[in-house]
């Protein structure tokens, strides 16, 4: 078997999985997207039989692998499930609809349907695009007054993704949130994301902590990725007094700061699960 990893960028995640790759003298090319032309053949991805995504452009993802699927060759994780897990509208009505919890939430479409929900919502409430990662552009609103004034600056962007909003009640948490990570549909290893900031993400500045996975978050993930239908994913969790809240679903999910406070191989049980689609035991 041939396989083909879709990435523009050599990440440490990436090196970390041609390395073990490597060891077990297993072929693999990169898939550039940026010297990719697709002409409607399967010969432009040359002749794998798999795509790992770990492509970080995600519109140019999905793309990449509805045409890789077309052709035959299997796609880890799916177009289908890349999209779900990119599109955070997507994925929260998944989650709804299959009984996760998640903080409240509405998809509005108008500064002025907006500015109803934010009562009903409340005040802090989080502003975050449809589409993007890493906690880029999301913002913590204190009052019905910056929520009009953010969201008249967004819609006067004027581009349709900045003309969709998504609103999410604001969710005390412990300083930390979780993040897990899942491979071949089962949760492998898992960390806290400390920071005083009210955004815990690593690319934020959160210090990775190590902690272990329980029967709950066990559970909760098991449920969130099949919902889904990822296969390879980061779930972000949070503490709220109301339980465990899942926040959102990462379909190609960086492990550079779990790798540290792990003793899990995660590049390794990626490539193994790759291979054979081993089920692994929960750590």
């Amino acid at each position: 078997m041939k396989i083909g990893i879709l990435c523009s960028k050599i990440r440490v995640e990436e090196k970390l999985l041609f390395q073990e790759f490597s060891k077990l003298n297993q072929e693999i090319v990169q898939i550039n997207p940026n010297d990719l032309s697709l002409n409607g053949s399967k010969a432009d991805f040359g002749k794998i039989d798999l795509l790992l995504n770990r492509e970080i452009a995600q519109t140019r993802a999905e793309l990449i692998l509805e045409f890789a699927e077309k052709f035959g060759i299997k796609t880890i994780n799916s177009a289908a499930s890349t999209k779900l897990c990119n599109n955070k509208a997507l994925t929260t009505n998944v989650l709804v609809k299959a009984s996760i919890s998640v903080p409240r939430t509405a998809i509005v479409f108008s500064v002025e349907e907006a500015m109803k929900i934010g009562q009903k919502l409340g005040y802090p409430l989080v502003v975050k695009p449809i589409w993007g990662s890493w906690g880029r552009l999301l913002s913590k609103v204190e009052s019905q007054e910056t929520l009009e004034t953010i969201l008249e600056h967004k819609q006067a962007l004027n581009s349709p993704q900045n003309s969709i909003f998504y609103l999410q009640e604001y969710i005390e948490k412990p300083d930390r949130d979780i993040r897990v990570f899942v491979v071949g549909g089962k949760p492998i290893a898992a960390m806290y994301r400390v920071s005083k900031h009210w955004l815990t993400n690593t690319a934020k500045g959160a210090i990775p902590k190590g902690m272990k996975l329980n029967k709950e978050l066990n559970a909760l993930v098991e449920k969130t990725v099949q919902a889904l239908g990822v296969e390879i994913a980061g779930v972000d969790i949070v503490e709220s007094k109301k339980g465990y809240l899942v926040l959102e679903v990462n379909a190609t999910p960086e492990f550079r700061g779990l790798k540290e406070v792990t003793n899990v191989n995660i590049a390794k049980l990626i490539v193994e699960y790759v291979l054979k689609g081993k089920k692994y035991v929960k750590n």
